[in-house]
C-alpha cells in the first residue's frame, strides 16, 4: 500500500550571505512547488544541503517546511547522514514533529538503520 501518490519535489535549503536559513525564501519555494500542483515536499534531504545544517537548523528547517505546507501536502523529512548517531537523533527529532515522515538512506552496508532508532547488524560478526 503506497502511503504517498505523484510526484514530491526535494526542495534546496535557501541560505542568506551571512549562511543562516532564508526561511522566507523557503516558504516562497514550497509555496510555489504547491502552486505548481506537487503532491509532496521533500526537506532537508540530499539537495537540501543537509549535510552543511546544525542539529537545531535541520529540526527547525524541518519544522519551517510543516508550517508553510499548512497540510495542503505531506512533508517528507530527510534524517540521513554521513554519521549514524546523527540519523538516529534527526531521525527522532522528526519523529516528534507533527506531519512529518521519515526519509532514511542507509547509512553503510553493514549498519542500516531501523525507525526505532537502534542499528542492526546486515551479518552476524
Amino acid at each position: 500500500m503506497a502511503i504517498f501518490k505523484g510526484a514530491g519535489v526535494a526542495i534546496v535549503t535557501p541560505m542568506k550571505n551571512n549562511e543562516e536559513v532564508n526561511y522566507d525564501k523557503l516558504e516562497e519555494l514550497i509555496n510555489q512547488q504547491i502552486d505548481g500542483g506537487t503532491d509532496a515536499i521533500v526537506i532537508a534531504g540530499t539537495t537540501g544541503e543537509s549535510a552543511t545544517l546544525t542539529m537545531e537548523e535541520h529540526r527547525d528547517v524541518i519544522k519551517a517546511a510543516i508550517e508553510f505546507t499548512k497540510h495542503r501536502v505531506p512533508v517528507v523529512a530527510g534524517t540521513g547522514s554521513n554519521c549514524t548517531r546523527t540519523a538516529i537523533q534527526l531521525s527522532h527529532i522528526a519523529c516528534t514533529l507533527p506531519g512529518a515522515t521519515l526519509l532514511h538512506t542507509e547509512i553503510t552496508p553493514t549498519a542500516p538503520i531501523d525507525i526505532s532508532g537502534t542499528t542492526r547488524p546486515s551479518s552476524p560478526e
